[in-house]
């Protein structure tokens, strides 16, 4: 409502507004005020932002980024621009011993359960940090079979256990320490579920891999095991969707009729006012009407010769000039051919019926009101239609808008380090 408002008073401001569709003048408005707010928050994104304090570049966080502060510099009246690398906040050397080794004493107990090395079950944990330590962890075992990179046992692992190590990278800014510690790994207290997997693809990985055929085992824990491949489903989506299909179709083809049928009535309407006109002004020259209809038929047949397109108005007195070779009678095919195009052209026969059984100049004078009526009613539809056109340009314009503001404001916050 205030945009309405808004933008009716302001089209009574500016003239070449006057000419522009209220919902495009609303959509215009929109989009401008869109951009001002838009603008604004980013200026206050700015200025909040803004790393130069007094003379002096603020660093982000130690887990910040680098940014470049472009600035400008005023000496004796000359302004000259310079940009800045800005580093984030570094922890000294001391600092960064003192957390690498707190992250040495401490990882032991946060991986292996009460620090022991010497007998480990899987799966593990492993954080990728410490509590209150900035230092980065990362894991790398020495055998995947035994011990996967999640911390999972892996299908190699025996039931008695085996010995391997694992390896941990810590890492703070540019300095980083390996530690290896050498674990005896047993399994842990698995699911049936976990321990049959395992099962299944230590006997997969143990297979000859020069073997064309890899045996699945037979029994799990005692139970004999039946195996059998998972069906993938596609099957039955494939059925699924040729009968899906096959309901569609006759919807789909009833909804083309019924496109077809709506674009040969606009067509027929787009037809129906200079056609009325035509045969008002051959019946005030005074021809017959059955005259009339076979010179508007010939020039049409004659159009079509030429490579002219269809046009269902025309078709509609053609089949009536057929008719009438044939012998049917003038009210007959009149009626006929303004039932098959709709409203307007059964109101178009009635008054040549009229015409036929009545005659007068009453007649006529209604069938050039009819022409009259019809071009004005042609005439706003075309209006409308060109209104309709604008409002369907908006998206396009909308979506170039913010291809442009996103051009302006990706630099913009990438600048800024949000």
């Amino acid at each position: 409502m205030f945009f309405r408002k808004y933008a009716a008073r302001l089209a009574g401001r500016i003239p070449f507004l006057h000419a522009v569709p209220p919902k495009t003048r609303r959509a215009m408005l929109l989009c401008a005020t869109a951009s001002v707010v838009l603008a604004a928050s980013l200026w206050i994104a700015e200025t909040v932002r803004d790393p130069l304090r007094d003379g002096v570049l603020i660093r982000d966080g130690y887990d910040g980024v680098s940014y470049d502060a472009r600035l400008t510099a005023e000496i004796s009246g000359t302004k000259r621009e310079v940009t800045v690398r800005v580093d984030p906040l570094r922890y000294s050397a001391s600092e960064t011993e003192a957390f690498l080794r707190d992250a040495e004493e401490r990882l032991p107990d946060a991986v292996f359960p009460g620090g022991d090395t010497t007998c480990v079950s899987a799966p593990l944990s492993f954080p990728a940090s410490l509590p209150g330590n900035p230092v980065r962890l990362s894991y790398m075992p020495e055998d995947t079979a035994l011990l996967h990179a999640d911390g999972t046992p892996g299908e190699g692992l025996p039931g008695e256990g085996a010995d391997t190590s694992l390896y941990v990278t810590l890492s703070l800014q540019d300095v980083s320490r390996i530690l290896v510690y050498r674990i005896r790994l047993v399994p842990g207290d698995l699911s049936e579920e976990a321990r049959f997997a395992s099962a299944v693809r230590g006997a997969a990985a143990g297979a000859d891999p020069a073997a064309r055929r890899i045996p699945l085992p037979s029994y799990f824990e005692g139970a004999k095991i039946r195996w059998r491949s998972s069906p993938s489903g596609t099957p039955l989506l494939v059925l699924l969707s040729g009968l899906l299909a096959a309901c569609l179709l006759p919807l789909l083809e009833k909804e083309k009729k019924r496109s077809a049928e709506a674009a040969n009535r606009g067509r027929a309407n787009a037809d129906y006012p200079v056609l009325t006109d035509k045969i008002a002004l051959y019946l005030r020259a005074g021809i017959s009407l059955r005259n009339t209809v076979t010179m508007i038929a010939d020039d049409y047949t004659k159009d079509l010769e030429k490579g002219g397109a269809p046009r269902p108005g025309y078709e509609a007195v053609l089949a009536v000039s057929r008719a009438l070779a044939l012998g049917v009678t003038e009210e007959d095919a009149l009626q006929l051919a303004g039932e098959s195009l709709g409203s307007r052209y059964r109101t178009l026969s009635s008054l040549l019926v009229t015409h036929l059984t009545c005659g007068g100049e009453e007649a006529l004078l209604l069938l050039e009101k009819e022409a009259r009526d019809a071009f004005e009613a042609e005439r706003l539809r075309a209006k409308v239609r060109g209104e309709e056109a604008t409002t369907k340009l908006l998206f396009p314009m909308l979506l170039m808008l913010g291809v442009v503001l996103a051009v302006l404001i990706i630099p913009a916050f990438c600048a800024l380090g949000i």
